[in-house]
């Protein structure tokens, strides 16, 4: 189940990826991510919940390396304010990839399992 959370979290990182499309396929990746890791498990909703918080966990790698990074590299750029706000939507994009990811196993394990 790890695998294909981690998996799922791939293709959710990857739909972020391309230029001017990911304002588009960003939003829909933890989606898609979770309903391809829920498929491919057969997820239970049970199982599915898991998936979605695991990649809202593996999430946190690339996170942290971007609001660690602006706020190393760009300390005098940006206000103690801002350094907070992207902390926050950091915590946001988490939460976020966790609710979508584990709507999209479950989706995807129901389809699976029919």
């Amino acid at each position: 189940m790890v695998k294909s959370a981690f998996i799922g979290f791939l293709v959710a990182l990857g739909m972020f990826l391309p230029p001017i499309l990911h304002f588009i396929t960003a939003p829909l990746g933890p989606f898609v991510g979770g309903y391809i890791a829920g498929s491919k498990v057969s997820a239970t909703t049970g199982k599915a919940v898991l998936i979605g918080v695991l990649m809202g966990l593996f999430m946190i790698i690339p996170i942290a390396v971007v609001v660690l990074g602006l706020d190393i590299f760009a300390r005098g750029l940006l206000s103690q304010g801002m350094r907070l706000a992207l902390g926050l939507t950091g915590g946001v994009v988490l939460v976020y990839t966790a609710v979508v990811g584990s709507i999209g196993a479950i989706i995807g394990g129901h389809m699976a399992l029919k």
